[in-house]
């Protein structure tokens, strides 16, 4: 690029030199390529190590070929205007690159916070989905397991702690479950006061739902302990599974809500405000899904609200 420009700032400038009065007729047309400078470089420095050489050489060139005083005045009145611009041009559209390419990243940015807050609220393939304008969101699985947790004792110590004290135990204890529930594969659906509700099975078919779901409560029992000596609560929790068919999906258009009906998440919660303190109780149907590798204890039938009465079984380890 560099020596088109002062090819014609050698060439042009001698065959004006050639016409009769072409140093001063002429001269206009060294402006011509000027113009395109600002589109092809990046910058007003960029700009300036073509223009300023070939306003120098073009000059020079007119002052070798002949040309009087006022020749080479009246060329430099022209170039240097046209040099000028261009350079100038070429500086603001500098400044309105950097800008847009500032203004993109930080539309990027927000696209990614904004992709980021959707996978807080919702799982990764139905934030694939609602993006895609799916509608309606709607899932139906034959086969989930459905994980309640709730403590036991949490009304009395919520009326002898402060707001940001109740926010924080619960933020700390919730944040524990979360991170197990990702380590385990499980999905969490939503905390509703100081119960905390997690499924298994939800996608992909995961044909071991049932043993993710078991390993998953034995976790958060053992996560538990860890969270009542490190934060000195004579708090107990409760945890109940059961498994079968859900209805999955979304609802809302303000504020996305990803939740589970039907009957598995009915039974689900009864077993756990039926259950006891410090204990998993899980139902024949999710018992009747795992290997022999888990151990348990029958409590027998019990009634539950709404429902038959059902047999259940206490959740204690694994071999």
């Amino acid at each position: 690029m560099m020596y088109t420009y002062l090819g014609v700032a050698i060439l042009f400038p001698l065959i004006l030199a050639q016409l009769p009065g072409g140093l001063v007729a002429g001269v206009a047309g060294l402006l011509v390529g000027i113009i395109f400078v600002p589109a092809i470089t990046n910058g007003a420095l960029q700009a300036s190590g073509i223009m300023v050489p070939y306003l120098l050489v073009a000059l020079l060139t007119m002052s070798f070929a002949g040309g009087t005083p006022f020749e080479v005045s009246n060329a430099l009145a022209w170039t240097s205007g046209g040099v000028g611009f261009a350079i100038g041009f070429a500086y603001l559209l500098d400044v309105i690159n950097r800008r847009a390419y500032q203004l993109e990243r930080l539309l990027e940015d927000e696209k990614r916070r904004s992709e980021a807050l959707l996978l807080n609220i919702l799982p990764a393939e139905i934030a694939t989905r609602l993006k895609a304008q799916e509608k309606p969101l709607a899932d139906s699985h034959d086969s989930v397991s459905v994980l309640f947790a709730d403590l036991a004792g949490f009304t009395e110590i919520s009326r002898k702690l402060s707001a940001n004290e109740l926010v924080e135990l619960l933020n700390d204890l919730f944040s524990r479950f979360d991170k197990l529930a990702a380590e385990h594969g499980a999905e969490k659906i939503k905390t509703i006061g100081d119960a905390y509700m997690v499924a298994t099975g939800l996608h992909s078919s995961v044909a071991d739902h049932a043993e993710k779901i078991a390993d998953l409560a034995l976790a958060m029992q053992q996560a538990f302990g860890e969270f009542r000596r490190d934060n000195n609560v004579d708090l107990k929790l409760r945890i109940g599974v059961h498994s079968g068919a859900v209805v999955a999906g979304v609802i809302g258009k303000q504020k996305f809500s990803y939740d589970l009906w039907g009957n598995t998440v009915n039974v689900a919660s009864r077993m756990e405000s039926e259950g006891i303190p410090d204990k998993v109780q899980i139902s024949a149907d999710t018992w009747q899904l795992l290997p022999d590798r888990y151990r348990s204890t029958p409590r027998g039938e019990i009634q539950i609200k709404g429902h038959r009465p059902r047999a259940t079984y206490l959740l204690d380890g694994r071999t």
